[in-house]
């Protein structure tokens, strides 16, 4: 289903052309600071002693996030309390405050990632294709964008991730951020790389007008399994390159614009 959506909302962006374990991201060092967390140990689980089940709250000004994780692939629960300015903190309880946001499991099924400004980041359980889908949320918990990302080997996808000032628009905040995307072709450009990389570059919006070389990946798969060396030029491949994109909350995807040319091309199977 991720790799639907994912695909999906490549499909649906506007150009602009001017690895890791289930929760063990790296929370990047550009997210907020919560002004402070707390995490309580849940009763164990008889038919999973070996789980740790966490609850876990994130406050920050204006909201508090919560995670319930029991351990299993995915929290449990993942939601957003909203709090009224000057108005006492709300406690992190197991169970649900009746104002408060619960994230549903058709929404999003992974863990919290971290803030910025009013904006709530969440990662996936698992990762796919090289890469870890991760969500955009605003604090009354609409989802405003999701993507594929790829991880540094510290497991931090964003190189850049700021809040954009505009006096004139202070109700309505916005945030750029940077990082490699992950995108999964539905073609092999092994098998037909004229048409494949038209396809690409018609989804993606990437200016370069030479595709990538993909031939050592593929040739790798072919030494790999040569049982199936007469198939592996089929297989349809994956690209990443840098993108920038600025979000909103009332017209959420602002731009989305690649900032490099592709970096990485290998086999999607």
């Amino acid at each position: 289903m991720l790799r639907a959506i994912s695909t999906i909302l490549l499909g649906g962006f506007l150009f602009d052309t001017s690895l890791p374990l289930a929760g063990a991201i790296v929370s990047s060092p550009l997210f907020d600071k919560p002004l402070h967390e707390t995490h309580t140990q849940l009763p164990l689980d008889p038919d999973n002693p070996q789980s740790k089940p966490v609850l876990s709250c994130f406050y920050y000004p204006g909201f508090m996030v919560k995670q319930v994780d029991l351990g299993d692939m995915g929290a449990e629960q993942l939601s957003i309390l909203p709090r009224a300015k000057g108005s006492a903190e709300p406690q992190c309880l197991r169970a649900n405050a009746k104002d408060e946001i619960v994230i549903g499991p058709k929404e999003w099924g992974g863990y919290f990632e971290g803030v910025k400004g009013s904006f709530v980041f969440f990662h996936a359980e698992d990762g796919f294709y090289g890469g870890l889908d991760f969500g955009v949320f605003s604090a009354d918990g609409r989802k405003l964008f999701e993507d594929l990302a790829s991880l540094d080997k510290s497991g931090i996808a964003f190189t850049t991730l700021a809040m954009l000032s505009d006096p004139k628009n202070e109700t309505d905040p916005a945030i750029i951020l940077r990082y490699r995307r992950v995108y999964a072709a539905q073609c092999s450009l092994r098998a037909d790389e004229k048409a494949c990389w038209s396809e690409i570059r018609k989804i993606t919006g990437l200016p370069q007008t030479a595709p990538p070389s993909c031939t050592a990946a593929y040739e790798a798969e072919k030494k790999r399994l040569p049982e199936y060396a007469n198939k592996v030029d089929s297989y349809p491949s994956v690209i990443t390159y840098e993108v920038e994109v600025v979000l909103n909350e009332r017209n959420p995807v602002m731009r989305v614009a690649p900032v490099s040319k592709t970096t990485e091309c290998y086999l999607g199977d």
